[in-house]
C-alpha cells in the first residue's frame, strides 16, 4: 500500500510539472495570434456546416419532390404500366353453338383444336427451339421459321407459335417436350357438308368471330362468352402464376332450311349453269304457306372450311347481295295493293288488245297479244299492259306506300 501511495504522488508531481510548463509556454505566446487562429477555425467549421446543411436540405427537397411526382402525379400511369408488365391475359374463345336445319341435321359445329404457344423467357435457345418446332409442324416454310426465331427471342411472357394445328402436328410437338412450349385448347369451326349451304351459313375467322352469313348475323348468340387466362410474371419476366376462367358455350341456331331440298337446289342449279354456260345463278325455295326459306343456293360455290382459298366472287351470296329488276314477280305487289284498296274487282275486265302501252318516255309491250282480260287473267297470263293499267288506277302515292310495306327499298 505504501508503494502504491508513493507511485500516485510521483505521477501527480509529473503531471503538475507538465501543466506548469505548458501554462508558462502559452503565457509567452502573443494573445492576438491565439485569438485570430481560434476565430479562423470557427469560421471554417461554420462554413462547412452551413454548406453541408444546404446540400442536405436541397437533396431532401429533391427526393421529396420526386416522390410526390411519382406517387401523386404519375400514380395512375405507373399503376397501369406495372399491371401491363406483371400481368398478361390470354383470351380463351368459347365453343360456338351448332347450326341445324329444320329437321335437326347439323350444318355447322365446333371441334377442339390445339394452339401451340411459347413463353420466350423460359426458352434457353430460341434458334434451336424454332428449328425443332418447324420440323414438327406442317408446311413450315423458311420465312415462318425466321419469324418464329425472332418471336421466341423476344423478352416476353407469351407468344403464339401456331394456332389451331392439326392433331398429328400437335402430337409431334408434344413429343418434343420443349421447355417454354405449351398448348391451349381452342375451337375450330367445321362444316361437315362442305359446300352445302355455304353462302347461307357463312364462315368464321381464326379468332372465332363470324365473318359472313348466319355466322355473322347471329354472332352474338352463337359465339358465347369468352374466358380468360391470366399469367403473372416476376421482375425477371418469368411466369409464376396462372389463373383460368373457363369460357361459356354459345347458343344453338335452328334454320328453316331443309338439308335435302338444299342439296337438290344446288345440284340442279349447277347443272343449269353448266348447260347454259352462265357466269352464275341463284335459286330460292320458299314455303308458300309460311314464307319459310327452304333452300337458298348460289353458283359458283365455295368450301367454308377453307374460305381463304376461295375468291371474293365465289363467296358472294348473290341471292341477297346482288341487285336485279324483279320483273313479272312485282305484279304481285301491284295486284295485292289494288285488291286491298278496292280499286278493282276480280271479275273486272281490261282491254289489252293493243299489246303496248306508253308510260312517260317508256314503251312497254306484252309478250303475246291478248284481247279483253279479267283481273284474274291479267295475273294468270302475266300481261304487262294490264298490270300497268291497274297500277295507274292506284296512283303513285298508294302504290309507293305498298311497295314500302312489302319491304322493298
Amino acid at each position: 500500500m505504501a508503494q502504491l501511495g508513493a507511485g500516485r504522488n510521483f505521477l501527480k508531481g509529473v503531471l503538475g510539472l507538465l501543466g506548469r510548463s505548458n501554462r508558462s509556454a502559452q503565457s509567452h505566446r502573443p494573445s492576438s495570434s491565439r485569438s485570430s487562429k481560434s476565430n479562423d477555425w470557427r469560421r471554417v467549421v461554420r462554413r462547412r456546416l452551413l454548406t453541408g446543411a444546404v446540400v442536405f436540405v436541397l437533396w431532401a427537397c429533391g427526393i421529396e419532390a420526386r416522390l410526390i411526382y411519382l406517387q401523386v402525379i404519375q400514380h395512375t400511369e405507373l399503376i397501369e404500366k406495372a399491371s401491363r408488365q406483371q400481368n398478361h391475359s390470354v383470351t380463351a374463345h368459347p365453343k360456338r353453338g351448332e347450326i341445324l336445319d329444320r329437321e335437326g341435321h347439323v350444318l355447322a359445329y365446333s371441334v377442339d383444336a390445339d394452339t401451340i404457344y411459347a413463353v420466350p423467357t423460359d426458352i434457353d435457345s430460341p434458334i434451336e427451339t424454332a428449328e425443332r418446332l418447324c420440323k414438327a409442324l406442317d408446311n413450315c416454310k423458311p420465312e415462318f421459321q425466321e419469324t418464329l426465331k425472332e418471336r421466341l427471342g423476344r423478352p416476353r411472357s407469351f407468344e403464339y407459335v401456331q394456332r389451331q394445328v392439326a392433331p398429328d402436328a400437335s402430337r409431334r410437338v408434344s413429343a418434343l417436350e420443349l421447355n417454354g412450349v405449351g398448348f391451349l385448347k381452342e375451337n375450330r369451326r367445321y362444316y361437315p357438308n362442305k359446300e352445302l349451304a355455304a353462302h347461307l351459313l357463312g364462315y368464321v375467322g381464326i379468332d372465332n368471330q363470324g365473318l359472313s352469313g348466319i355466322e355473322s348475323t347471329y354472332d352474338s348468340d352463337i359465339s358465347g362468352r369468352p374466358g380468360k387466362t391470366l399469367i403473372q410474371i416476376d421482375a425477371r419476366r418469368r411466369a409464376f402464376s396462372r389463373i383460368e376462367r373457363p369460357p361459356t358455350a354459345g347458343a344453338t341456331i335452328q334454320l328453316t332450311i331443309d338439308k335435302y331440298l338444299q342439296h337438290i337446289a344446288e345440284r340442279e342449279l349447277k347443272l343449269g349453269v353448266v348447260q347454259h354456260r352462265a357466269d352464275g345463278g341463284t335459286v330460292v325455295i320458299l314455303d308458300p304457306h309460311t314464307g319459310d326459306v327452304l333452300a337458298l343456293a348460289n353458283e359458283p360455290v365455295f368450301n367454308p372450311n377453307a374460305f381463304t382459298e376461295a375468291s371474293a366472287l365465289s363467296r358472294r351470296n348473290r341471292a341477297i347481295q346482288d341487285l336485279y329488276e324483279p320483273g313479272s314477280t312485282f305484279k304481285l305487289v301491284t295486284s295485292a295493293a289494288a285488291l286491298e284498296e278496292r280499286v278493282v274487282t276480280r271479275d273486272e275486265t281490261f282491254d289489252v288488245s293493243a299489246g303496248v302501252i306508253r308510260v312517260g318516255r317508256s314503251i312497254v309491250r306484252d309478250m303475246h297479244t291478248f284481247g279483253v282480260l279479267s283481273f284474274d287473267e291479267i295475273i294468270i297470263k302475266s300481261s304487262n299492259v294490264g298490270a300497268i293499267k291497274v297500277g295507274l288506277r292506284l296512283g303513285p302515292e298508294r302504290l309507293s306506300r305498298y311497295v314500302r310495306r312489302f319491304g322493298f327499298g
